[in-house]
């Protein structure tokens, strides 16, 4: 999403971007994670399904839920080895 931004250069969204990416909801192993958009690249979420979201503005109820959920230490990936996210060719 941030090469896509940058591409297109709209002003949509940017790496200080909130987001809550979600990961097999209702399973025994779902993962909910909320962070910056620059941070997410480095999240492990693990298998599929996810869904991304991306935050616009906020009340003091959902930032208390975001926090709930703000990416720990230990879900990203060791030593900032995440896979590539950027596009093919």
């Amino acid at each position: 999403m941030l090469e896509v931004e940058e591409t297109r250069g709209e002003g949509v969204y940017g790496p200080e971007t909130m987001c809550v990416a979600v990961a097999r909801m209702g399973h025994d192993d779902e993962k909910i994670c909320a962070c910056t958009l620059a941070e997410m690249c480095g999240v492990d979420m693990g298998g599929p399904l996810h869904s991304l979201v991306l935050v616009g503005n906020t009340m003091d109820v959902e930032k208390a839920m975001l926090a709930m959920y703000a990416a720990k230490p230990e879900d990203f990936y060791p030593d900032r080895e995440a896979p590539s996210q950027m596009l093919d060719g």
